[in-house]
């Protein structure tokens, strides 16, 4: 099959994409996330009441109901 070969510069390499991917994913836990409250579920609500249907009509993260 394939071999790859292990040279001084892949290790640097893989090194620095590990750093790097590791780096962006500190810098998320930094952020906080987006949670909806209960006016959403009350805006869905009101729009089936007025006849638009889940799924057709609007999306949203959660679930109707």
């Amino acid at each position: 099959m394939f071999e790859i070969a292990y040279l001084p510069g892949n290790r640097i390499l893989v090194c620095i994409l590990i750093s790097l991917s590791s780096l962006y994913l500190l810098v998320g836990f930094n952020q906080d996330p987006d949670i909806y409250d209960e006016g959403l579920g009350v805006y869905g609500a009101a729009r089936v009441l007025n006849g638009e249907i889940p799924y057709r009509d609007f999306w949203t993260l959660y679930a109707p109901a």
